[in-house]
């Protein structure tokens, strides 16, 4: 979390899942490790997820986040479920999170070796003992511009390879794996940044790394011009080329040290899209829905009009052979 102030248990007292998810996000960096890929998720109320070690990618846990409403007890089986979850996953290590207290049944059985639970009471000691971490280091101050270099790296380089030729149709059935392949650049391109120990204090390899990865985000950017959906899906045109556009930005600013606020939107505004990216199968299913209802609605129309024919001749055979 950027700009964290002093945290309250009142704070975690009816917490929306999305602002617990920040807290835990920063506890988790804490300890190196960044998020690797979700198992669950049901909303409003738990997330699932793999997070894996910046420090050793052979070493994962399992992170299990789960928020109820103020007043409102864990569940007697969290325990049980949360366990069961970790072998299915072939898990040791576990991070559990909540914002409410447990009780000492449930937190017997979810205690072991390399497992961490994490009360309100946890999270708080382990923010401020960060706050006073941040504060102790020497903070380099990221500069505000009027304009981001990002833009400005995106616009000199379409500027220098306009792209050309026609559009090139995206085929509905390979949407969804285009569109995981942007998640996934998305989320290691994040897990990259979320891996520095301090942004604010780059060294001049780090720098390079990144400022070499812009120039492969570029090609990247250029090419969602050239994709073309169907008229139904068309917006997803545009939501793949904001990513990518917002990604530039991202790194960008990272790089040349501009303001985090900046770095923050850009986030905020990629993670708004990768949502639209992340339901994409859901509207595939409707638009193959309406497409058999369509087929179908035509295939009974053609069908009632060969009816209409076939009647129309039998009825003009009859009169003619009755005239005869």
């Amino acid at each position: 979390m950027s700009e964290q102030t002093s945290v309250t248990y009142q704070d975690f007292f009816n917490i929306k899942l999305k602002k617990f998810y920040e807290y835990v996000s920063d506890v988790m960096h804490d300890f190196s490790y960044a998020i690797h890929r979700n198992l669950r998720e049901e909303e409003g109320k738990r997330r699932i997820e793999v997070w894996r070690s910046s420090k050793n990618e052979n070493v994962s846990a399992i992170v299990w986040i789960e928020v109820v409403k103020g007043g409102v007890e864990l569940d007697h089986y969290i325990a049980t479920d949360v366990l069961r979850s970790m072998n299915e996953e072939g898990m040791t290590k576990l991070f559990f999170f909540t914002n409410t207290d447990i009780s000492t049944d449930t937190k017997d059985v979810l205690d072991g070796k390399d497992h961490y639970v994490f009360t309100p009471k946890d999270i708080i000691e382990t923010i401020d003992a960060l706050e006073v971490k941040k504060m102790s280091k020497a903070i380099k101050k990221r500069k505000n511009v009027k304009v981001l270099s990002g833009m400005v790296t995106i616009r000199n380089y379409l500027k220098n390879h306009p792209p050309k030729g026609r559009k090139v149709f995206v085929n509905t059935s390979t949407l969804s794996d285009l569109a995981q392949n942007y998640i996934h650049l998305v989320r290691e391109t994040f897990n990259e940044v979320d891996r520095l120990d301090d942004i604010n204090n780059l060294d001049q390899a780090t720098k390079e790394r990144f400022i070499r990865l812009l120039s492969k985000l570029l090609p990247e950017l250029r090419k969602t011009l050239y994709f073309k959906f169907t008229e139904r899906l068309d917006y997803i045109s545009d939501t793949i080329y904001n990513i990518m556009q917002n990604l530039v930005i991202y790194i960008s600013a990272l790089a040349e040290m501009e303001s985090e606020e900046q770095m923050n939107k850009a986030r905020d505004a990629i993670e708004t899209e990768i949502d639209t990216l992340s339901n994409i199968d859901d509207k595939l299913e409707e638009f193959y829905t309406e497409q058999m209802k369509t087929t179908e609605k035509l295939s009974y129309n053609l069908l009632y009009v060969s009816i209409g024919v076939i009647a129309f001749m039998v009825i003009l055979y009859v009169l003619i052979v009755r005239s005869m």
